[in-house]
Formats: C-alpha cells, structure tokens, sequence
C-alpha cells in the first residue's frame, strides 16, 4: 500500500516504520547492553539485555515476514496457476477418453 510521490519515490506505510522501528529498537537495546556492559553497570546491562532479545527477535522476525500485499500477489498466482492446470488436466482427461472410445470402436 505505498504510494508514488511526485519526486517518484515511494511512502513507507506505517508497517514498514513499525518493523523498522521495533528492529531499531531492538539494536538500539543490544547496543545499550554492549556499553553498559563494558562499563561494569550491572543494573542497566541486565535490563537492557532483558528486553533485547525480545525486541530484536521480534523485529527480525517481522522484517522478513512478507507483507500483506505481497501474499495476496502470492495467492492470487497460485490460483492463476491451479486454474490453468485444472483445465490441461480437463482437456487431457478428455483427449483420453476421446483415444478409448475410438479404441473401443475399433474392436
């Protein structure tokens, strides 16, 4: 759902700056825990390592998740090809049934 501009660049939808955030977050967190743990701060390390992987891991998870638009592309490709393969399976079945009863004809 991103739209062109005018400059022919394209918006970011609120879910692509929700993923980017949360994934921002997430380093931003692990970054924190690397500094403090570097400086001996035992307090702000373990807060800060108790919520990066929760944060990081989410953010990854949902930064490669693909989004709704492109399940839908995904989907409607499937049924275009399942559509095509119903009809060779038809015409197939059909060319058969067409070579059996002139088979059967013929004795």
């Amino acid at each position: 759902m991103s739209d062109e501009t005018s400059q022919g660049t394209q918006k970011k939808t609120p879910l692509l700056r929700q993923k980017e955030g949360l994934l921002a977050a997430g380093l931003a967190c692990a970054a924190s825990a690397f500094v403090f743990y570097k400086q001996k701060k035992t307090k702000p390390f373990k807060i800060a390592y108790f919520l990066t992987w929760p944060v990081l891991g989410a953010g990854i998870i949902n930064y490669g998740m693909p989004t709704d638009d492109d399940m839908k592309q995904a989907i409607a490709k499937s049924h275009a090809h399942e559509k095509k393969q119903e009809q060779l399976d038809k015409s197939v079945v059909q060319r058969q049934m067409e070579e059996l009863k002139h088979a059967a004809g013929k004795s």
